[in-house]
């Protein structure tokens, strides 16, 4: 039997009570989701079925509808672990089997400890031995410093995992992200409309977000900061006639209260007593200057020589430095300054650009996303003292950062990641080959591409990075049920593709350096190469036999052709040569159609020699947006035109506009050609995630 405290996340559940927390608050949660939720942690990682669900929650009774109820209580307990069946991190549905426990458990955090008693022996530089009573005084003083340093020692050692997880997800980007004293709650803002944006407060847990003000007036509020005397939240204000104002509203919310006008004021930043604020205004030159500015009296000296610049303006935990970003001939450095005054100073290397920032609590060094040599952002700490390199952190290490909080106990960081999204969207299709109105598929928080039909219609494939990495999926033909068929270690797996039998899906997927074409078991199983070697493969389609898969070879000088490889292994054979990139099969097996990396249009090239023939299309057309059907393609031209091409007649026509830009590889059209499926842009999702045990 396992401990019956049992960690995951942020959660932990004392099973022996049937009690839930999140971040040491107690969630309320009914009886028989707590149940499931027992059950399921008793057997981590293995698939409980549904009649041993079942049996636990109704053992003694004939339940009318226990299908029903055991679905409502897994419903249940999802909520309250704000997880989802679609993108599960906590709870994953097994198919037609029952459901699985699917996140790692916290250690529980043990330590032996040794007892130090008078008959531990103790050297003297004497020959005669103390005194019974002071050598008691001298074992009593020792025994706090040994206490202090073995458990210093045993933290080092046992210091809790970091743990991240989405707080929120929000279309709109939410901004100046900020912890409450205590950290369990985070105001922001965020844009409720084209150049509207309100503050917002969220606590951690399951709770829903909520507005903090009530103003019905269209003017954006920006910069939320809690005020360190409790007091309330503020906020900057902006009018178009009096430039900016201070406002702050009681953490319940209600009606704001106005405390100054600040003119061109950027930002600002409370004084960790909340008696002095530190501004950046915009200057006559229109740099950035800094000032620091008496809460009671308004009185506003400047902090340094006119034209200094200064944006983002931090003070230190000990009220005695502050920290700004400064831009110069597009170099954005992070800079010190004395509350007193004084000659700036850069901390941060000359090669990371430094984007958001934050004090750590103890006020020696900053927190920082910058970007690096990489394409991304990543998270830095340095010593306020600043000469040393920064130290990387893995947290957020690959992603965006957009903004930045710390907790003031510094366990709790914050920051944002932004991430385009997309949903595989199913038409079905008239004979006039227009299409009825989309119905959305596989939907998640994240990417889904390259869709395609099983032969029989009634499920799907696609990739997807909803578990963070992309990976191959098999779903209903409505997106329900999602299975991940594939856990590759490079996390790039691409192009699924069903074999004409309905049994098998060949993938693209990186594993030892290079992308190789793999099958596996539409039914789940270990993945097995068909291409390898010192090559890349990719973008496999099945000929219609099923016997052989096509695919797009890159040898080492990057030279691309197509080439196919039986379906169950074996010597490879070239099929073209002229520096193809991509390839669809005709239904009869007849006809490649192909494409050229970087360039516009698509080829028809007859088996077995051809000639190559341009078809007559426009707009764009590319092999990673089109479907092929027996008399006739369909592709997406100008990003949200969808076209249908004739092979008999030549004939080009539109069918209809889609509701949103194209997101390639786009396209699947079923075997019957009565249906279609399209991947769409939804745009950027803005995600604030939460890092736990933080250090």
């Amino acid at each position: 039997m396992p401990d019956r405290i049992v960690r995951f996340g942020l959660f932990e559940a004392d099973l022996e009570t049937g009690e839930l927390r999140k971040a040491g608050l107690r969630l309320k949660i009914q009886d028989q989701p707590m149940l499931v939720l027992t059950v399921l942690l008793e057997n981590p990682g293995r698939i409980v079925t549904r009649e041993e669900l079942q049996q636990r929650l109704w053992p003694d009774t004939a339940f009318i509808d226990s299908e029903h109820g055991l679905n409502m209580a897994v419903k249940k307990l999802r909520a309250a672990l704000n997880d989802s069946a679609d993108t599960p991190r906590y709870v994953e549905t097994v198919a037609r089997k029952g459901y699985r426990f699917i996140a790692p458990l916290i250690p529980q955090e043990t330590a032996t400890v040794v007892p130090v008693t008078a008959e531990t022996p103790v050297e003297s530089a004497s020959p005669a031995p103390p005194a019974p009573r002071r050598r008691f005084l001298w074992i009593a003083a020792a025994l706090p410093a040994v206490g202090v340093l073995a458990l210093a020692g045993w933290r080092l050692r046992h210091l809790p995992t970091p743990v991240v997880t989405p707080l929120i997800s929000v279309a709109g980007a939410p901004r100046d992200p900020v912890f409450s004293l205590p950290g369990t709650e985070v105001a922001y803002t965020l844009e409720e409309s084209p150049g509207l944006t309100r503050i917002y407060v969220k606590a951690l847990g399951i709770a829903p977000p909520r507005r903090l003000t009530d103003s019905t007036e269209r003017l954006s509020e920006t910069s939320a900061q809690w005020i360190p005397d409790g007091s309330g939240i503020s906020f900057l204000r902006a009018n178009p006639e009096r430039g900016r104002s201070l406002f702050m509203v009681p953490v319940t919310g209600g009606t704001p209260r106005k405390l100054a006008d600040l003119g061109t004021c950027l930002g600002y930043h409370w004084s960790p007593d909340a008696t002095q604020l530190v501004l950046s205004i915009t200057g006559p030159e229109g740099d950035a200057e800094l000032y620091v500015q008496d809460r009671k009296t308004g009185a506003r000296r400047m902090l340094m020589q006119p034209g200094a610049g200064g944006v983002l303006p931090r003070f230190s935990p000990d009220g005695r430095t502050i920290a700004f970003s400064r831009n110069r001939s597009g170099h954005v450095s992070l800079m010190t300054v004395p509350v007193s005054g004084g000659v700036p100073r850069t901390i941060n290397p000359e090669n990371l650009q430094v984007s958001r920032f934050e004090w750590t609590p103890d006020g020696r060094g900053i927190i920082f996303a910058a970007a690096g040599e990489q394409p991304f952002v990543s998270l830095y700490r340095i010593s306020a003292d600043g000469g040393k390199p920064p130290v990387l952190l893995g947290i957020g290490q690959g992603a965006a950062v957009g903004q930045l909080a710390i907790s003031s106990s510094g366990n709790r960081l914050l920051y944002s990641v932004p991430a385009l999204r997309n949903t595989i969207w199913r038409y079905m299709l008239g004979t006039d080959h227009k299409p009825s109105d989309p119905v959305a598929v596989a939907r998640s928080p994240r990417l889904q591409i390259s869709p395609d039909f099983s032969p029989d219609g009634r499920r799907i494939t696609f990739a997807s990075d909803r578990g963070g990495t992309f990976q191959i999926y098999v779903a209903d033909r409505n997106g329900g049920n999602p299975v991940q068929l594939t856990a590759l270690k490079s996390g790039d797996a691409g192009s699924p593709r069903w074999s004409p039998d309905g049994k098998k899906i060949a993938f693209d997927g990186v594993e030892g350096g290079h992308k190789s074409i793999y099958v596996v078991d539409a039914e789940g199983g270990e993945p097995k190469p068909v291409v390898t070697g010192e090559v890349d493969a990719m973008m496999p389609q099945w000929a219609p036999d099923g016997n052989w898969i096509y695919y797009t070879r890159s040898d080492l000088k990057r030279n691309t052709d197509i080439w196919k490889s039986p379906a169950d292994g074996g010597p490879a054979v070239r099929v073209t040569h002229g520096g193809w990139f991509g390839v669809l099969v005709s239904p009869d097996g007849k006809t490649l159609y192909l494409g050229r990396q970087r360039q516009e249009g698509i080829m028809e090239y007859p088996l077995p020699d051809g000639p190559v023939r341009k078809l007559e299309l426009s707009g764009g057309a590319d092999l990673r947006w089109t479907a092929m059907g027996r008399s006739g393609l369909y592709y997406v031209a100008s990003l949200r035109r969808l076209m249908y091409y004739s092979f008999s007649s030549g004939q080009l026509s539109e069918v209809a506009v889609l509701p949103g830009p194209r997101q390639p590889p786009a396209m699947a059209l079923s075997a019957d050609e009565k249906e279609l499926m399209v991947s769409l842009d939804d745009g950027r999702l803005f995600t604030l995630m939460l890092v736990d045990n933080f250090r």
